[in-house]
């Protein structure tokens, strides 16, 4: 679940439920249902200054308060297995995440969180000032396993990720344009 202006995005695995919560207790009802618009985990969904974002398998989606938008489309292929600095490269089961840095305005969507690959170190930025999207393997090292991304109280994106959860590492993002 997340909430944004008076609406509840209910996510599940394949169907996005938006709940009109406006009315008051009692008077909130299903104002529309979107299929292929679910995810598997919490951690692929953020909420930023502009919207509910969430990533799956079909994309990078923005709700605003009134629509989806679709922020890969005709943006980034969804898929390359030449050279993956060109596509998404989503799977479910590699459990993409999402984060939102408020200081610079970026939508930060790892491809992977859960698997040790050359996958772990990659993440595309949406930088919502420009409405660009840049490709950067800076922000970990392989073989490491992700938490979902937070604020901290310097307002700044951060994720946990290591090898196990005796030891973890913590990672600030930095900027992705010496990698894109």
């Amino acid at each position: 679940l997340q909430g944004y202006s008076d609406r509840v995005l209910q996510f599940k695995n394949r169907t996005l439920y938006i709940i009109n919560v406006a009315g008051g207790l009692g008077e909130e009802y299903v104002e529309s249902e979107h299929a292929n618009m679910g995810v598997a985990n919490p951690s692929q969904v953020c909420l930023t200054e502009f919207g509910v974002a969430w990533v799956n398998a079909g994309g990078v989606y923005l709700y605003d308060g009134s629509e989806i938008l679709d922020m890969t489309t005709e943006k980034l292929q969804l898929t390359d297995t030449t050279d993956r600095a060109k596509a998404l490269n989503m799977t479910e089961a590699n459990v993409p995440s999402i984060g939102y840095l408020p200081s610079k305005k970026w939508l930060v969507v790892h491809a992977a969180s859960n698997v040790s690959t050359a996958f772990d170190a990659e993440a595309w930025v949406h930088d919502f000032r420009s409405k660009t999207w840049s490709y950067t393997k800076e922000f970990t090292a392989d073989a490491d396993h992700k938490t979902n991304m937070v604020i901290a109280a310097d307002n700044e994106l951060i994720f946990a990720a290591g090898t196990n959860s005796n030891n973890p590492n913590f990672f600030k993002y930095g900027d992705p344009t010496s990698n894109s």
